[in-house]
């Protein structure tokens, strides 16, 4: 269950980035469960659409290399064990 333990993470970093949390779900639906798929992804599709577009230029200068919202930071790696 390493994916449960590494939202908590990925929703901190996100934060950092100035993404909201809300864009990061994790749920576990089984291939049998067709119609739980489906009325997650629609929840899920209808709560970005209220979030409205990412605003990539609109992040604190703390995610850029120069201070430049124009040159975003890359993050490249293996995702520490946690």
């Amino acid at each position: 269950m390493k994916t449960k333990r590494r939202i908590p993470l990925l929703k901190k970093m996100l934060k950092q980035f100035g993404i909201e949390e809300e864009r990061v779900r994790l749920d576990w639906v089984s291939a049998s469960e067709g119609d739980r798929f489906a009325a997650i992804v629609d929840e899920m599709t209808e709560q970005v659409r209220q979030l409205g577009p990412l605003n990539h230029n609109g992040s604190d200068h703390s995610t850029t290399r120069s201070g430049s919202p124009e040159q975003p930071l890359t993050l490249v790696g293996k995702m520490p064990s946690i």
